[in-house]
């Protein structure tokens, strides 16, 4: 009963972690937006979400639901007391390889990509924000890993990292290449993601790395406090002594073998049984996951397309698709990244419950899951659509009247 209570514990605490760090992410995200649209403009806003979908769509197809099948693996493992360093290092390997892959295929198409969607200029974004989707995987490995050990901190603070390195970097490079023109200015807010992404990247692998040498220590200062007891024990009795030196002993010869054991631990061979298991999980996670980014990447070919059929210049055309597709989405999808936080956080310990067949554990956890969800939703999309121009004037004083109807209408629909 109290391992129920702590586990249920750990997953609040943990959604309430995540959805903390989404929540400040978000509003550094959407600071961030106002003083880019005023940098770039509507036209070059519109060429900056050009690129993005494109980038969002190539960014899940990499990851290709691994993380998430990691995550839940870990949490099966880890629960049964199995061995998890073998997943992690499958996973890593995997996502690393898929990231490189897709991150060419992004820069070789480049021209071909910028060309279907209306606006040639774009193919320079592509090349500079390429290389991000290899970093993006590396994170969600990292995430994915410390999920699954239901310690949700690195992935809250990962986000918000993110968001300020982006907000920073963008923000300058931008500004300082404003006056050579908009393509360039757009170049430089995507060269802020691409370092963002660079730097959580940094910053995850050092989480990493600290916690697996704080394991080890720990280790080490459990072995050293039984030999402190080994030595005050002596002469006390001659036969509890030497029982209990042959105990520590067989303990410190089982902590050198689990040491062993851990470095080796990355190098055991995943059977085929369990990535079979990982993949059934995955790609399901992958096709969901894709609907909304592919969603996206057509409306980015159509609809300036389809302006420009109708007779809009390409300047006009693209600047209608960024009031769209920039301002808008971004207070659609603060509720989202809530709700999505709280599924994130909910899946390790979703899993370790169904890995020890605690049926009701399972149905408890989601029931309050989808409810949280109902209770976060309703109410923001009510305030939007009630609302929705009080909130685009407050945030977005920069557009002209006209984009600002614009904005308001798509935002109530």
């Amino acid at each position: 009963m109290r391992k129920k209570a702590k586990n249920k514990k750990r997953m609040f605490s943990g959604a309430a972690v995540l959805l903390v760090g989404s929540v400040v992410a978000k509003m550094l995200g959407a600071l961030y937006r106002i003083p880019l649209t005023n940098i770039l403009g509507a036209e070059g806003m519109g060429m900056y979400q050009l690129v993005f979908p494109v980038y969002a769509l190539f960014m899940v197809l990499a990851t290709a639901g691994i993380p998430t099948s990691l995550s839940r693996t870990v949490a099966e493992k880890r629960a049964l007391g199995e061995n998890v360093k073998k997943y992690f290092a499958v996973a890593m390997c995997a996502l690393l390889v898929l990231g490189l892959a897709f991150g060419l295929l992004m820069g070789a198409l480049s021209d071909v990509l910028a060309k279907r969607q209306g606006n040639a200029d774009t193919r320079f974004g592509f090349l500079i924000i390429a290389p991000a989707i290899t970093f993006v995987c590396v994170i969600s490995g990292f995430r994915g890993y410390f999920q699954g050990q239901m310690y949700m901190l690195p992935t809250a603070l990962s986000n918000v990292v993110e968001q300020v390195v982006k907000l920073a970097v963008g923000i300058g490079a931008s500004c300082a290449l404003a006056k050579r023109g908009v393509i360039y200015a757009v170049c430089g807010a995507l060269f802020g993601v691409t370092v963002s992404e660079i730097v959580t990247a940094a910053y995850m692998g050092a989480t990493y790395l600290f916690r697996s040498k704080k394991g080890k220590r720990e280790g080490l200062a459990a072995q050293i406090s039984l030999q402190g007891y080994d030595m005050q024990s002596g002469g006390e009795n001659d036969v509890l002594q030497g029982e209990t030196s042959v105990q520590i002993g067989k303990n410190r010869d089982n902590a050198d073998g689990r040491s062993r054991s851990a470095k080796k631990a990355r190098f055991e061979k995943v059977s085929r049984g369990e990535l079979k298991g990982m993949l059934k999980v995955a790609l399901p996670i992958a096709a969901v996951a894709a609907l909304m980014p592919l969603a996206n990447f057509f409306d980015s070919v159509i609809i300036v397309n389809m302006l420009k059929a109708f007779g809009l210049k390409q300047s006009v055309a693209t600047a209608q698709y960024g009031i769209i597709s920039g301002p808008v989405n971004s207070l659609i999808n603060m509720p989202v990244v809530a709700i999505m936080s709280l599924a994130v956080a909910v899946v390790p310990s979703v899993s370790a419950s169904r890995a020890t067949r605690d049926i009701d554990g399972v149905m408890l956890k989601s029931s309050l899951c989808v409810r949280l969800a109902y209770l976060l939703g309703i109410p923001f999309a009510f305030y939007l659509a009630v609302f929705a121009r009080n909130v685009i004037g407050a945030l977005y004083p920069a557009l002209s009247e006209q984009n600002t109807i614009v904005a308001v209408n798509v935002l109530r629909i």
